[in-house]
C-alpha cells in the first residue's frame, strides 16, 4: 500500500432538513432547507474488496446522524468543508430522484433524456429518477479518464461480489 492510499476520500452531499427540525416549517415555505453531509472513507478501504458496501453502509449512518442533529452545528460546515478540500480528494453528488426531472414539460412533451450539466468537475455524481422504471435511478458520474477507469474496474469488481 503506498501513501496514497493513506488518503481520504470525501463524499459531500446535501441533506434536506426541512422536516426534520425540532419545529414545524409553515406549509407556504418555499425555499430549500439544506445542510452538508460529508462521509470521510481512506482509498484503501474504497478501495478493497467490499469498498462499495463500505461507503454505502457509512453514508447511510451519515444520514441517520444527521437526522437527529437538525441543524445545529451550521457555524461550522463551511469550516470543514474548505479543510476536507485540501486534505483529500472530494465527490460531490447533486440531483434527486424525487426532483422528477423527466416530468419537466417546457412546452415541447416529456423529456427523452436529462443530464446535469452542472457536475462537469472531477468528482461529481448526479441522480435523477429513470425515465421508464418507477423506483429505479440513473446515475452520473464525472471523471477524468485516469479516475474512471479505476473507478469502472472497482464498480465491476462489486457488482460481481454482489452477483448482480
Amino acid at each position: 500500500m503506498d501513501n496514497d492510499d493513506d488518503k481520504f476520500h470525501h463524499f459531500f452531499f446535501l441533506f434536506v432538513c426541512q422536516n426534520r427540525l425540532e419545529f414545524p416549517v409553515p406549509t407556504r415555505y418555499f425555499g430549500n432547507c439544506l445542510k452538508p453531509g460529508v462521509v470521510d472513507i481512506k482509498k484503501s478501504e474504497l478501495i478493497g474488496e467490499n469498498g462499495v458496501v463500505l461507503a454505502a453502509k457509512a453514508i447511510g449512518k451519515r444520514i441517520k446522524e444527521m437526522e437527529r442533529s437538525g441543524l445545529r452545528g451550521q457555524q461550522h460546515w463551511q469550516q470543514a468543508i474548505m479543510e476536507r478540500i485540501k486534505t483529500g480528494r472530494l465527490t460531490t453528488a447533486a440531483g434527486s430522484p424525487k426532483l422528477q426531472v423527466y416530468d419537466t414539460d417546457f412546452g415541447w412533451g416529456r423529456s427523452c433524456k436529462v443530464e446535469l450539466t452542472h457536475i462537469e468537475n472531477d468528482g461529481a455524481i448526479a441522480l435523477a429518477e429513470y425515465i421508464n422504471e418507477q423506483g429505479e435511478i440513473e446515475v452520473g458520474i464525472a471523471l477524468d479518464y485516469e479516475h474512471m477507469d479505476e473507478f469502472v474496474s472497482i464498480f465491476e469488481q462489486s457488482l460481481k461480489l454482489l452477483n448482480v
